[in-house]
């Protein structure tokens, strides 16, 4: 079964590509809700269960136990957020047996604001990681050594976004438009799509609307701002509002993935064949899930009550999670290196990085492969012919 450690990472520092987690958090803190001093642990993912499975390194078991034969290998994930539909296939995965046909154990971590996924990463407290580009690149410009192996959204998760009958076609369009902003942190993703059509932050006018779903929707049905930037959580509570939207962010502004899986050479090398395995039962999962989205909302139900207490709300999430997710089915988790370059310059404009990094140096997808070798039918079939 999914192990859920019960000391949660100490919280992180909003911004970044995965600001909207941070919502998320918030609105998910009933689920994971800890005593004050366990929260404040500095220790975060290395208490309780995590300390019990290898000490202060969390991978230190893995690989030893072969792949099947015997016990079962150990892996901790470490997530931006506690269980939720956003991270689906760690939970579908275990009610399929998916997992556990891989001879693995996933010990599921959450992260809130404060601390580095990269850090505890790298440090050996969890086997893989899940941070988004941003974090990705702060990590490597501060010199630290992981890979990034999997792309698991394939779409950013903050955009721009527009009601549907507006007239505004395109970021072109919004010279001399009045843009409202989540918050200041997505300044820089404004910025750097109007550069991207010859246009500048001084071509619009902004407003800080904040992330309150039925106030930004007035805003935008008043006419008080033409366009809107945030996050997927926001524009779940754009549609939940009432509030159908179109997306103007540039495409390849749009494609740096929003969340990847990452480890570090010799946690990956401890992990062996457990690593590829891991991979596999996780596409396996997001085939089925992607296939089938009822499915996917039985057993999060389940795992993750909180999210479905207004079906409405559970409901929007669900559609915005699968959507970031989309991609295959012969390709999951296909790293993109023109999206990441994309990323790599949005990081120098936003100041995220003080230097140009070269993508080719941390994408390797040496695992793509066996994540991909499984028999779609069959995984559509364990769930009960789903997506047939």
């Amino acid at each position: 079964m999914i192990q859920h450690a019960p000391h949660r990472v100490p919280p992180r520092p909003r911004g970044g590509t995965l600001r909207w987690l941070a919502l998320a958090m918030v609105a998910l803190l009933a689920l994971t809700a800890c005593s004050g001093s366990e929260a404040d642990d500095a220790d975060g993912a290395g208490g309780g269960e995590v300390a019990s499975e290898g000490g202060d390194d969390a991978g230190a078991d893995a690989g030893d136990e072969g792949d099947g034969g015997g016990e079962p290998t150990t892996i901790t994930l470490l997530s931006p957020v506690p269980p939720s539909v956003f991270f689906f296939p760690a939970f579908v995965g275990e009610e399929l047996g998916f997992f556990a046909e891989e001879g693995i154990e996933l010990e599921y971590e959450s992260i809130g604001e404060g601390v580095s996924m990269t850090s505890l990463l790298v440090n050996g407290r969890v086997d893989v990681a899940a941070p988004g580009a941003t974090e990705v690149f702060q990590g490597l410009d501060a010199g630290q050594e992981f890979d990034v192996i999997y792309d698991y959204y394939t779409q950013a998760v903050e955009g721009i976004v527009v009601p549907t009958d507006s007239d505004i076609e395109s970021m072109e369009d919004l010279e001399g438009a009045t843009v409202g902003l989540a918050g200041d942190e997505v300044r820089s993703l404004l910025a750097f799509s109007l550069d991207q059509v010859g246009l500048s932050i001084d071509d619009v006018e902004t407003a800080n609307v904040g992330t309150s779903g039925s106030v930004i929707a007035n805003s935008l049905e008043q006419g008080d701002i033409d366009a809107f930037v945030g996050g997927v959580l926001d524009f779940a509570s754009l549609q939940v509002a009432g509030l159908e939207l179109r997306d103007i962010t540039p495409d390849e502004v749009g494609r740096v993935p929003g969340a990847s899986f990452a480890v570090t050479p010799d946690g990956a090398e401890e992990m062996g064949d457990a690593l590829p395995a891991f991979l596999r039962a996780w596409s396996r999962a997001l085939h089925v899930g992607l296939q089938d989205p009822a499915l996917v909302e039985e057993i999060m139900r389940e795992a993750s009550p909180e999210e479905w207490e207004d079906p409405e709300v559970g409901a929007a999430t669900l559609d915005v999670a699968i959507q970031l997710q989309e991609q295959g089915p012969e390709d999951y988790g296909s790293l993109d290196d023109e999206a990441w370059a994309v990323g790599v310059e949005q990081a120098l404009v936003a100041g995220d990085v003080e230097s140009e990094l070269a993508t080719d140096e941390v994408l390797d997808g040496q695992y793509l492969d066996a994540a991909n070798d499984f028999d779609r039918d069959e995984a559509e079939t364990a769930a009960g012919g789903s997506g047939s």
